[in-house]
């Protein structure tokens, strides 16, 4: 959603689409905030109705998009980016961490952490660089690395913005450039 001013995420909102003369009421919850810019939203919560308005409009939408259907998981990138990571533990639990990925993509990320984590835990991600915020959720956990934990994080939809960096395309491999030099 485009807005000037979105929500926080883990907002809970109620979201109207309209499409013609046609709408929607939906609840959502906020996913990904982006200052200035928008945010992602889930949709958690409607009348039956309402859902199938949504999913008609859904389908049409993936219909019309091939790429979308077939589109490839996007590269990774070896990236050095300052993150602040949330808990989303209950609060007696709950931690924060100031930390770096060592690879980004669209999807999410690989990083350091201190903590002990547990894979399916969910969290929340801060870009440092530029305050954009998501919720991600722990898809791998790594061995240790004297006192540190590679961890790896997916969003739970992919943001290719959140990093602010322009991806390869997926055809791209790292190759060895060629000069030709006179003899």
């Amino acid at each position: 959603m485009n807005t000037p001013h979105p929500f926080p995420v883990g907002a809970i909102v109620k979201a109207r689409i309209t499409q013609g003369k046609k709408s929607c009421d939906v609840h959502a919850k906020v996913i990904y905030s982006l200052a200035s810019q928008g945010m992602g939203l889930m949709f958690t919560d409607a009348d039956p109705e309402q859902f199938r308005i949504l999913e008609a409009w859904l389908a049409a939408s993936r219909e019309a998009s091939w790429f979308a259907s077939t589109r490839r998981r996007s590269q990774r990138v070896v990236m050095k980016i300052p993150v602040k990571v949330f808990s989303a533990r209950e609060a007696n639990a709950a931690y924060e961490e100031d930390t770096h990925t060592l690879m980004i993509n669209a999807h999410g990320a690989s990083l350091l952490l201190s903590q002990q984590i547990n894979k399916g835990e969910q969290l929340f991600l801060r870009n440092l660089q530029t305050s954009a915020m998501q919720e991600c959720t722990i898809v791998h956990v790594g061995d240790p690395q004297g006192n540190l934990l590679e961890v790896a994080v997916e969003f739970l939809v992919p943001n290719p913005t959140f990093w602010q960096v322009i991806f390869p395309p997926e055809d791209w491999t790292p190759g060895i450039a060629h000069v030709k030099t006179r003899a």
